[in-house]
């Protein structure tokens, strides 16, 4: 079993703790913190230590600025750019992403460098089924559309399948485009 240096676990002012150190602690090891002592809500890990190996139960849900962050709380962005050299942006295919780990969709946003019209299909698939095709599309009958406007946002994606796995990829499909000729897609995500 192997022993690691002492990790920090510090508590901002107002906390039940100033301070405490773990010391001594071995790997693949889960540690529950009693949540009757310590307000887990104003948690911070020093993340420049190497935790490998370890969990922290009993964290519950950050209630405030000072919220401990759970990996299930990290949001990322996932941007395509679609660009048309100048022109007039082309329906069909454009590109296809691979996405580095899971989650869930939250939102979705366009922004073009003009005001004009465009609609972007999302097609999702696994690396066995790739391609992604029509017949895979996630965003039901609300996909990203931009009619005689510059910027649009959606959070509510009704009718979406907003998650995926690691490894899934995207494909962006341009159905209809007038004006534009350059925009950028981005999917604000959860991670799982």
């Amino acid at each position: 079993m192997k022993l690691i240096p002492k990790r920090k676990l510090y508590v901002p002012e107002g906390g039940t703790l100033s301070e405490t150190t773990i010391s001594n602690l071995t790997q693949n090891v889960s540690y529950n913190l009693p949540s009757t002592s310590l307000m887990l809500s104003k948690l911070l890990v020093d993340i420049s230590k190497d935790w490998w190996g370890f969990s922290i139960n009993n964290l519950g849900s950050p209630s405030d600025i000072y919220g401990a962050v759970r990996k299930v709380d990290l949001l990322s962005a996932v941007e395509f750019i679609i660009d048309g050299s100048g022109g007039l942006i082309s329906t069909g295919q454009k590109g296809h992403i691979r996405l580095p780990f899971a989650g869930t969709i939250i939102s979705v946003a366009l922004a073009a460098d003009v005001s004009g019209s465009i609609v972007v299909d999302i097609w999702k698939d696994t690396l066995a089924n790739f391609p992604p095709t029509v017949a895979d599309s996630i965003c039901a009958n609300a996909k990203p559309t931009l009619s005689s406007a510059q910027v649009m946002s959606d959070s509510t994606l009704s009718g979406w399948t907003k998650t995926f796995a690691y490894g899934d990829f995207l494909a962006f499909n341009v159905d209809s485009c007038t004006t534009i000729t350059r925009v950028t897609l981005t999917l604000v995500v959860r991670r799982s």
